[in-house]
Order: structure tokens, then C-alpha cells, then sequence
């Protein structure tokens, strides 16, 4: 596929291809500009690194005017989310009325997961809201060490969450929860978080396992145990899982994603 931009042509990378073939196969529409746009995103990720080390991805700021199915496809695996008691997806991005609607992902971490592992994971979201609650932005968890959730900011400015770990014990300060934040579980047993592609430290919480979840994980809320709570009331732009990154490639991630959401005009 080539989109004619203001310049000569040019091939959009092979994925994003693919991608916008699943939105349509699912009764959505991609402009041309919007191809282009995620293609460059999607390049980018590949040249630093993260693209390889994600398993799946989901653009939550879909076009004005196009389908909810456009930002419920995923990027990576083409999987087709479930929208449950009507979130508010828009050009905004996705955003929760904080009490019952939420996305089901219909991605299963031990199902799934490709690049992540029991003890290689990695949770990271962009909100364009600087909500500071202890509601969950994405999250599942089929017991206390075996989950994959987190809250960008609660109520007492802190990143939170558990990467097959104890919740309560992994902690990182954060005043703004705009942006990329991410949590980050290396093989190494190294537990690190990340704010706009900077480390906010490292943690050793304890007790920690090494099985992921079955259950299917959530944005904009958590799946716990089979029950949906912790819903979210913050507008997300996007959210991807996978495994752990280089701080290198962390920054390299941030700043693609950044650029992309300064060329729609939705940069948190």
C-alpha cells in the first residue's frame, strides 16, 4: 500500500498494513493520513528496538469519525477489543465514565504473551488526564503474584501496580500522570518504572511469581479475579504490553509515541 502525501509516495510499513486491512475486515475505515501517520509511528518503534519487545498494542485516539473499531483493533496482533457499557472513544482517546464501562482486551498475558514471560513483563499506558486516583488504567489479575495492572497516579501521587507481584509493595512517586508511564519487570528480577521515557527507580517487591494470568486483561479498569472493578476516569491514548526494555529503548519509545500524538494534536 503507498500513500501520496504533499511529496513522492511512499510504502507504509508492512504491519500497519496488515493492521488497517483487520480494521476494515472488522467493519472499520483508515485514511490514508492516518495509515501514514501510525506507519511512521510503527517505524520508529522498530528502529529503537521496543516494537520486537511489545506483544501488543492498542491506539485508543482514533480518528474524528471513524468507528470505535478503529481504535478497539490492535496495532500488533489485530486483536478485536470488547467495548462493555459504552466507554466514550474518540479523537480524545478512550475514557471511562468511572463506575461500569471499560474495555476487555481479549488478550490473555498467558494465552498471548509472545515477548513477555512469568518474569519478563512490561505495562505502559499514556493518559492525557492528570487524574491522581487509585483506580486502575489496565490491569488483571488472576491471584496477588500472578498480575499485570497499573495506576498511573493514585490518590497519594504514586505509580502503582504489580507485575506478578504484591501491589502494595511496588511504589513510585508521581505528581503527573500525564504521558508515558510505564512498569517494567526484567528477566534480571529488577523491577523499574518510567515516566515520559525517564526511570523513576527500581524496586525489589516481595513476594513475586512467575506464572502470568489467564484471565483476559482490562483497560480503563481491572479484571480481578473474574470481577471488573477499579474503573478509571481518565482519558487513555494508548496502552501496550510486553517485555522489559533498555533504558535506551524506553526513551526511544516515549519519543516515538510523543511524536505521534504532536502530529494529531492530542500530546499530553
Amino acid at each position: 500500500m503507498l500513500y501520496a502525501g504533499n511529496s513522492a509516495p511512499w510504502a507504509l510499513d508492512p504491519d500497519v498494513v496488515l493492521w488497517a486491512g483487520a480494521v476494515t475486515s472488522n467493519g472499520g475505515t483508515v485514511s490514508s493520513g492516518r495509515a501514514a501517520l501510525v506507519s511512521a509511528l510503527v517505524t520508529e518503534l522498530k528502529s529503537g528496538g521496543s516494537w520486537q519487545r511489545t506483544d501488543d498494542c492498542w491506539i485508543w485516539t482514533k480518528e474524528a469519525g471513524a468507528a470505535d473499531v478503529q481504535a478497539l483493533t490492535s496495532l500488533k496482533q489485530r486483536r478485536l477489543a470488547t467495548a462493555v457499557n459504552s466507554p466514550t472513544i474518540d479523537d480524545d482517546g478512550l475514557l471511562s465514565d468511572g463506575s461500569t464501562s471499560y474495555v476487555d482486551l481479549n488478550f490473555s498475558p498467558g494465552s498471548h504473551a509472545v515477548a513477555m514471560t512469568g518474569t519478563d513483563m512490561r505495562l505502559a499506558v499514556y493518559e492525557r488526564t492528570n487524574l491522581g486516583q487509585s483506580s486502575y488504567a489496565a490491569g488483571v489479575a488472576d491471584s496477588g503474584i500472578s498480575s499485570l495492572r497499573m495506576i498511573p497516579r493514585s490518590s497519594s501521587d504514586s505509580l502503582r501496580g504489580s507485575l506478578n507481584s504484591a501491589s502494595s509493595d511496588w511504589v513510585a512517586g508521581v505528581a503527573d500522570g500525564r504521558g508515558l508511564l510505564v512498569m517494567s519487570r526484567s528477566a534480571a528480577g529488577i523491577f523499574e518504572a518510567f515516566g515520559r521515557g525517564v526511570s523513576l527507580g527500581t524496586t525489589t517487591p516481595s513476594p513475586t511469581g512467575t506464572t502470568l494470568p489467564v484471565r483476559t486483561l482490562c483497560a480503563a479498569a481491572q479484571n480481578s479475579v473474574g470481577t471488573i472493578a477499579g474503573f478509571r476516569a481518565a482519558a487513555q491514548g494508548c496502552l501496550s504490553v510486553g517485555a522489559s526494555l533498555t533504558a535506551a529503548q524506553e526513551l526511544a519509545e516515549y519519543n516515538a509515541w510523543q511524536r505521534f500524538f504532536t502530529a494529531i494534536g492530542k500530546a499530553a
